[in-house]
């Protein structure tokens, strides 16, 4: 009876190690996603902003050119 105690407790033992294991790589795959999606918004914001500044420039020189 105790070695199949023992193999149950094996084989739990490693569903937990594994689950743990699954569960990291899950945080760092999505933690991965998010940095890359945050660099992409920030990326384009700063496009955004540029344009703005362009835009108001030419705003800008058009008023002083009257």
């Amino acid at each position: 009876m105790s070695n199949v105690a023992e193999e149950v407790l094996n084989k739990n033992t490693d569903y937990a190690t594994r689950k743990l294991a699954q569960d990291r790589a899950d945080y760092l795959y999505w933690e991965s996603r998010k940095e890359r999606k945050m660099a992409d918004l920030e990326k384009a914001v700063a496009e955004k902003d540029a344009l703005i500044e362009k835009l108001r420039a030419e705003i800008a020189s058009l008023k002083s050119n009257k």
